[in-house]
């Protein structure tokens, strides 16, 4: 029995769903509206369960032809069939086993025994695809790896919603004690410990204080002797870290920087990469250094308490003690060992500002190696190598020999360093004391660019 609805006017007019049936199976033109009806139920794949087999396959042209009368109908089918492919293809994916990359396979390759690791990613992708899993032999899980371009765009468009460090970080920041790191933080917490720690991080900074840098990096470098053979990344760590640990800490970390560093990669490969089990933290030369660590800090601690920095410039540690003080919940007292102890090793930056202000002490050091000594790699056929576990550094073949003492590094004080404005930017040189003159100012490139140029 059809149903039937009367109207305004004093006519009738039957239900949907007959006026839909009569459209398709009796050939009749359907009214606008039940056009739409008819192309949204058959974009949502209705009709096959409202019509018998044999019925549908006999009326699936007209069901099409009609569906398509309607510009709005064609779009939604499109958006729904385009959904349809998207889910298919992701229970698909899910299906497929991620590819598994054994460890073996992996030792054999050269790109990482050179620790070339984005060539090393290359070779995988190419080889597995985008997604695949690697299994360290101490760690409990795979490492789920997501490699290629397509990859690297997710990740910057979309990663901050999907991907987090505080996780994987968690067993590290106990490691030091601490409840939160700038790492480990997210969201307004992050934004807010990172404005906190930015000023003492940041290049300008630093190039208030050059005099200070120049004077400090000479002391190292008076050590070096014509005939010296220097091993490359530890005497870069030393001569940088002494440098910047009194500059962002006040004190004198020639003594303890060293152990800071060995400290702080082995932590990272036992409880983040976990390459090495965890028992390799509490050997007794890690927990030698960490006692170190600990020692340290009480002497950082105590150069910064109330009334013992009245005439020296503010730097790092005075800021996180500041904020310490003014909000101990935010960054309770566990906190500030990290913080310490992250600013004395600043050799190893983690952020875009304490890269900036390493980038401005590599090239002053640079400058000042370029003009006082004359270096020879040692051996002369060296290929620079790198450790990929942790921090990409230089491996430990890569020495200097001093050949040549250029100009003696004489006093502190003899030679200031300038700032000399540009178009090309700013340079810095050196100006020799008591001498206003152009002439007697020594200008040197920025080391770095020319070294990127000629690469």
């Amino acid at each position: 029995m059809t149903r039937t609805y009367s109207r305004g006017d004093g006519t009738t007019i039957a239900d949907v769903k007959t006026r839909v049936f009569r459209a398709i199976t009796e050939d009749v033109a359907p009214d606008p509206r039940d056009a739409i009806i008819i192309g949204l139920v058959n974009a949502c794949d209705g009709f096959r369960f409202l019509l018998p087999a044999e019925e549908y396959e006999k009326a699936k042209e007209r069901i099409e032809l009609l569906g398509s009368m309607d510009l709005f109908t064609r779009t939604i089918a499109a958006a729904v069939a385009e959904s349809a492919i998207r889910l298919a293809a992701r229970a698909a994916a899910a299906a497929k086993p991620i590819p598994r990359v054994k460890l073996l396979g992996m030792i054999a390759r050269r790109s990482l025994r050179q620790g070339n690791l984005p060539r090393l990613m290359a070779e995988l992708h190419q080889e597995y695809g985008p997604v695949l899993t690697i299994r360290p032999p101490f760690a409990k899980r795979g490492l789920t790896v997501l490699a290629g371009a397509g990859a690297n765009t997710w990740v910057n468009r979309k990663g901050r919603f999907h991907l987090r460090t505080k996780d994987l970080l968690a067993d590290w920041e106990k490691v030091y004690g601490a409840s939160r790191t700038l790492p480990g933080l997210g969201g307004a917490e992050h934004y807010r410990l990172r404005r906190a720690q930015q000023r003492g991080y940041s290049r300008g900074a630093l190039a208030e204080r050059l005099d200070e840098l120049f004077d400090q990096a000479r002391a190292g470098m008076r050590e070096w002797r014509v005939g010296d053979v220097l091993p490359g990344a530890s005497s870069c760590k030393s001569l940088m870290g002494s440098q910047i640990s009194r500059l962002a800490v006040g004190v004198d970390t020639s003594d303890y920087i060293l152990d800071l560093v060995s400290y702080k990669e082995r932590s990272l490969v036992t409880h983040v990469q976990r390459s090495l089990p965890r028992f390799m933290l509490k050997t007794p030369g890690m927990k030698e250094k960490r006692k170190k660590i600990l020692e340290l800090f009480e002497i950082i601690r105590a150069a910064h308490a109330p009334g013992a920095r009245k005439d020296g410039p503010r730097d790092f540690v005075d800021d996180m003690m500041s904020l310490h003080v003014s909000d101990p919940q935010f960054l309770p007292e566990t906190d500030l060992l990290f913080c310490c102890s992250s600013s004395s090793r600043l050799s190893s930056p983690a952020s875009t500002w304490e890269a900036r202000w390493v980038e401005l002490q590599m090239v002053a050091n640079l400058l000042l190696i370029a003009h006082h000594f004359t270096l020879d790699l040692h051996p002369p056929d060296y290929r620079i190598g790198y450790n990929p576990f942790p921090t990409s550094s230089p491996d430990k073949k890569l020495r200097f020999a001093i050949k040549a003492i250029r100009h003696p590094l004489g006093r502190s004080g003899r030679e200031r360093p300038c700032l000399a404005g540009g178009r090309s930017g700013r340079s810095v040189g050196f100006q020799a004391a008591g001498s206003e003159s152009a002439n007697s100012r020594i200008q040197l490139p920025c080391m770095i660019r020319r070294m990127s140029s000629s690469a």
